[in-house]
């Protein structure tokens, strides 16, 4: 399960690490109504950042994936 610690944590560690600026409306919205696993919030974050995760970059996006993998299993 997916709590506000694990995105507030995820945040740092996308932006500290792959460059994404996420906005402090987009990461409320993401504490406030999430998605409920993995792939859901990885495309979730793409689109927040306007980008089309279909065709993201697959090294890039297994990245992020690993990311919000790594954010949630750690809480």
């Amino acid at each position: 399960m997916i709590v506000e610690k694990s995105i507030l944590r995820l945040h740092s560690s996308l932006c500290a690490d792959l460059g994404f600026e996420l906005s402090q409306a987009t990461l409320a919205a993401l504490v406030q109504d999430h998605p409920q696993d993995v792939e859901q919030l990885t495309q979730a974050i793409f689109r927040a950042e306007a980008l089309d995760p279909d065709l993201a970059d697959r090294h890039f996006y297994r990245q992020v994936r690993d990311k919000i993998r790594q954010a949630i299993t750690s809480t």
